[in-house]
């Protein structure tokens, strides 16, 4: 893992995903503590890059408020927008509609409710199974294609929909995706939780722990 990779990783976890599972829509980061608290012997310029780039805030799902200065010191503060809670994020999903396969041009984007998503019972990663419904496909996924994992990664930093869902457009059948819906279904739907008797893992809440 790269330096960046290790702050970003940092910031998320022990930044960004308990503001997020406290509800709060901002947060506040110290450049200094970020450097102490992984006890990296490299300049501070390598935090503020860190946190100062794209990639950090689409896999963190935040927007930073105010620019970093490039000569910011360690009493710093940077400022992020936390994006929406995943359980209001899952009702809807950005998805891109095609008529058959997928393809990078004549295609169209919206957003579609999560409800309205079909799952593609025959999708080669069902093979050998029968499913005699969405939910016994769900059950699958999650037993079966690491969801839990999915589950977590959504509710420390929300449904990035950079990538579109992949639909057929005459049925909303999913093509490509099956998994993220079946995640958002999870998520915003309790009932579905409790029929299939599955919680949604906790997001970390310790603010003060530390890196050994």
């Amino acid at each position: 893992m790269s330096t960046a990779d290790d702050i970003r990783s940092y910031v998320i976890e022990h930044y960004i995903g308990p503001a997020r599972a406290a509800g709060r829509d901002k947060v506040r980061i110290r450049l200094g503590d970020i450097q102490q608290n992984l006890k990296h012997s490299n300049p501070l310029q390598f935090v503020r890059s860190a946190l100062n780039t794209q990639i950090f805030q689409k896999e963190a799902g935040v927007e930073l408020l105010e620019p970093i200065h490039p000569r910011s010191g360690a009493d710093t503060y940077c400022h992020f927008g936390i994006r929406s809670l995943p359980s209001q994020l899952a009702e809807n999903a950005l998805v891109e509609r095609s008529d058959a396969t997928v393809s990078l041009a004549g295609h169209e984007v919206r957003y579609i409710e999560v409800a309205k998503l079909k799952l593609d019972l025959k999708n080669p990663s069902f093979i050998g199974q029968n499913f005699k419904n969405e939910t016994e496909a769900i059950a699958f996924l999650y037993e079966n294609a690491d969801l839990s994992e999915l589950l977590l990664s959504i509710l420390i930093s929300g449904y990035l929909d950079f990538e579109p869902i992949v639909v057929h457009q005459s049925d909303n059948t999913v093509l490509e995706g099956n998994r993220r819906v079946a995640a958002l279904r999870l998520i915003s739907n309790e009932t579905l939780r409790n029929e299939l008797n599955i919680n949604l893992p906790s997001a970390p809440t310790d603010l003060s722990s530390r890196r050994s």
